[in-house]
């Protein structure tokens, strides 16, 4: 279990970098707790569908596949995040069949608020991404 000593670093790191940036912070919090990641993944789905995953984490048999949402909460309004969900949430599913996987759909933000559930999909704060990793099961 990686536990962080200062979380509310990472937001206000979060904070000041770009989105790409931002991508990877994600992926460094899942490698720190023994995943292992894939960040800006593209799939083809065939007839020219392709969909992108800003972060795939694979361990402990489970595969966390995560959606990055560089917004904060008072910038952007709910019904944005609601419909990122609901896009996710088709992608994780078209991933999930074409590996025969289980998945765990994640949305990470840079929300303020606790740990949401929207569509049984988890919106979590980039600064409580660490606690949801190593708690996950209780949230799922």
């Amino acid at each position: 279990m990686f536990v962080l000593k200062r979380p509310k670093e990472i937001k206000t790191l979060a904070l000041e970098m770009k989105w790409q940036y931002f991508e990877k912070l994600v992926g460094w919090v899942f490698e720190q707790n023994g995943f292992d990641v894939r960040v800006n993944v593209t799939e083809s789905f065939g007839q020219g569908r392709k969909r992108q995953f800003d972060v795939v984490a694979e361990g402990f048999r489970v595969t966390f596949l995560v959606e990055c949402k560089k917004w904060s909460g008072k910038r952007h309004k709910v019904s944005l995040l609601k419909k990122a969900v609901k896009e996710h949430r088709k992608r994780c599913g078209m991933y999930a069949k074409k590996h025969g996987k289980d998945v765990v759909p994640l949305v990470v933000t840079l929300t303020e608020e606790d740990i949401l559930l929207h569509e049984k999909i988890p919106i979590i704060p980039v600064d409580k991404l660490n606690t949801f990793i190593n708690h996950f099961e209780e949230w799922i």
